[in-house]
């Protein structure tokens, strides 16, 4: 029988090798995590800049670059009679849609995520067209925008600005479609492209919403949508009281004032007018108005 200061000798030997394992382990766990988090912290490149541009939205209001600026843009090109590759990337889009809701739905506050599809075909896609197109597919007015601009400032807007190639094909042999690619294009906040995304890769299309949702860090105060009723205004219309309803991850329903960022804003509006709005809240907890709409 062992004696014991053999048996200490061996229970040092066993311990001394389960420390030595259980650093290891410890070590390779760290390794992973530290990876990890390295590449969950990869900038993005800066692959361009979003060209300037003022078009009309589904409801006929002008959104140009400037009026979309702070705000992380998904972007993409279609044309509503296609019916090759624009299903594909509508269908994305609207899925992005549902990842952000739930996204915002976990954080318990809105994100400044807007997605943009510009039509490659102006002429037959007008407002009115566009806007029956969205209702169609289910696009949230608040955070998706449908834009027809001109054909003349496509090839600018389009394949110089945003690096995205399209192609009339030609209608003498027969083919009138639009040629065009499948990709989304990221935009940070500050107007940087910062990825191209292939509607046909499951992955990618799970990576622009990560990727969109990291970019938000640069973004400014947070923009909130909502709808209400103008009960009155200001002195010199300074300011307007608006009795809204319940703005997520802001406010519950109530009546609160409102100061327009810029004072034609509230031209032609009226007390009792239905309005739908866009705000922030600056450093000194004034609500600014971005947008207001009179509502049918």
């Amino acid at each position: 029988m062992p004696d014991r200061h053999t048996i200490r000798r061996v229970l040092r030997f066993w311990f001394l090798l389960i420390v030595i394992a259980t650093v290891a382990v410890a070590g390779a766990a760290l390794r992973r995590a530290r990876a990890s988090a390295a590449a969950a912290t990869v900038e993005l490149p800066t692959l361009g800049h979003v060209p300037s541009f003022s078009m009309p939205d589904q409801r006929g209001r002008t959104v140009t670059d400037e009026t979309l600026h702070g705000q992380v843009l998904v972007v993409d090109f279609f044309y509503a009679s296609c019916t090759t590759s624009c299903p594909l990337l509508t269908a994305k889009m609207h899925a992005i849609q549902g990842a952000l809701a739930s996204r915002e739905r976990e954080l318990g506050h809105p994100l400044p995520v807007h997605l943009v599809s510009i039509t490659l075909d102006p002429e037959n896609d007008t407002p009115a067209a566009l806007e029956a197109y969205a209702q169609n597919v289910g696009a949230d007015e608040a955070r998706w925008s449908f834009l027809s601009g001109r054909s003349a400032d496509l090839d600018r807007v389009v394949v110089q600005g945003f690096k995205v190639s399209f192609q009339r094909a030609d209608p003498a042999a027969g083919i009138a479609a639009i040629m065009h690619g499948e990709w989304l294009v990221l935009v940070d906040p500050n107007g940087a492209l910062r990825g191209y995304y292939a509607a046909s890769d499951p992955e990618r299309m799970q990576a622009v919403v990560t990727d969109a949702v990291r970019l938000t860090q640069l973004a400014g105060p947070t923009t909130y949508h909502a709808t209400g009723a103008i009960q009155s205004f200001g002195p010199n219309r300074d300011f307007v009281n608006i009795a809204h309803g319940d703005i997520p991850g802001y406010m519950k329903a109530m009546t609160m004032s409102f100061e327009p960022q810029r004072h034609e804003m509230l031209d032609g509006l009226s007390p009792h007018d239905r309005v739908s709005f866009d705000f922030i809240e600056t450093s000194d907890a004034r609500r600014l108005l971005t947008r207001i709409d009179k509502q049918p």
